[in-house]
């Protein structure tokens, strides 16, 4: 057989790749599996070899993208018309268990084979093993709203409820305090004479931010709330406008935000540093102008921030989304993760494993589960007056779909 220019080339090629690399080369041309790199991160490329043979080079191979495997959508608990439901992949709704005078529950939260209730007037919990439940603490005032925050180690969880209060400059107060589920003690933190939320802990574990509110959906402090004696023991300068969310791990904060830039007013998000007594403040722009972001929510390791971009300003109201993002916490840079064009949504949970978050719409009776790895989309049924039960966004069972 005569050997052509081209067979020689190849010939080369490959004597001098086994030689060097132990035979680890492939021949030039020759395309293998996809590289089990991120497709964010660049393809390696082979060592250069020189052709002996005079001959046009031939073009460079196309990047392949890696295909995911397959994600089965995880699933999830809410309280609907009196009734525990669990949500599974591929299956029709199931009934857990029954929950007496549901209109009264504002939160509900799952640590361990518990669901903790915050009721308007008491907290209760919930035994999903047999459906039985138990009062753990009542309050004195109604509340008007509240909400049930668990902490990194998952119990004790926190609980606030914010209460007519006559004395109070805007006519409301806010009790805020802890439950330990296993131990099966709740007590009062802190009263305080105004509505304020509690965003979560300290990155020592002894202290709690709490973020007070007015009328007014601007903020320009965090209340620093020692744990042990129920007291106020510092006020950071922290400013922002409808959205805060704090780190799990306490580090850092981020909150929506505008600042007047001429005659511009932009949309932006404030990113504070927690870790000296003055916070150091990066103030970032969105990935594109005019644009916003909606809804703040934390990766489990304290890494990144999920948001719905959403066109025009923080108090407008679009009719789609830019998709949700990602805002990195080391690069502060801002990624796309999914496609999602729903302006009426906000990220709502995410699964303690990350790889999971849950979206849900101001209306209708679906939510949509983002896979984060791969940015697929699933739409599961959420009916729109139910109540998400947090922490129970778990993987499925099954490896496969």
């Amino acid at each position: 057989m005569a050997v052509t220019p081209r067979r020689l080339y190849r010939l080369v090629g490959v004597l001098v790749c086994l030689t060097l690399l132990g035979g680890a080369c492939r021949a030039p041309g020759a395309e293998g599996p996809p590289s089990p790199v991120a497709a964010t991160s660049p393809r390696p490329t082979r060592p250069p070899i020189t052709p002996l043979v005079s001959e046009p080079s031939p073009p460079p191979a196309t990047a392949v993208t890696p295909t995911p495997a397959p994600a089965t959508p995880p699933s999830f608990r809410y309280l609907h018309a009196g009734t525990l439901i669990e949500q599974t992949p591929e299956r029709a709704p199931q009934a857990l268990a029954t929950v007496p005078d549901p209109d009264a529950v504002l939160d509900a939260t799952q640590v361990n084979h518990f669901v903790v209730l915050l009721r308007r007037q008491a907290l209760d919990r919930l035994d999903v093993r047999d459906g039985s439940s138990a009062p753990v603490a009542r309050f004195d005032s109604p509340a008007r709203f509240g909400a049930l925050l668990k902490t990194p180690t998952g119990d004790p969880i926190l609980y606030w409820v914010t209460f007519d209060d006559p004395g109070a400059p805007f006519g409301l107060g806010t009790l805020v305090g802890s439950y330990q589920v296993a131990r099966q003690i709740a007590r009062p933190i802190i009263i305080v004479h105004r509505s304020a939320q509690p965003l979560g802990l300290s990155a020592d574990g002894k202290s709690l931010h709490l973020l007070p509110w007015g009328q007014d959906p601007a903020f320009g402090h965090v209340l620093v709330v020692d744990l042990a004696r129920g007291q106020i023991e510092a006020e950071l300068p922290v400013a922002g406008e409808i959205f805060a969310a704090l780190s799990p791990d306490g580090r850092a904060l981020v909150t929506t935000a505008r600042r007047r830039r001429g005659e511009t007013l932009e949309t932006v998000l404030n990113f504070y540093e927690l870790t000296s007594a003055t916070p150091a403040l990066q103030v970032l722009d969105p990935p594109r102008k005019p644009s916003h972001a909606w809804g703040l929510l934390w990766a489990p390791d304290s890494r990144g921030v999920y948001f719905l971009l959403r066109p025009g300003d923080l108090y407008d109201e679009p009719v789609t989304a830019d998709g949700l993002r990602r805002l990195d916490g080391h690069s502060k840079a801002m990624a796309p993760v999914a496609a999602i064009g729903q302006a009426a949504s906000r990220p709502l949970a995410i699964s303690a494993d990350g790889q999971w978050l849950l979206l849900r719409p101001d209306r209708g009776d679906v939510a949509t589960l983002v896979h984060l790895p791969t940015g697929a989309v699933e739409v599961v049924p959420l009916p729109a007056t139910a109540v998400f039960v947090g922490s129970s966004l778990v993987p499925s069972p099954r490896s496969g779909r």
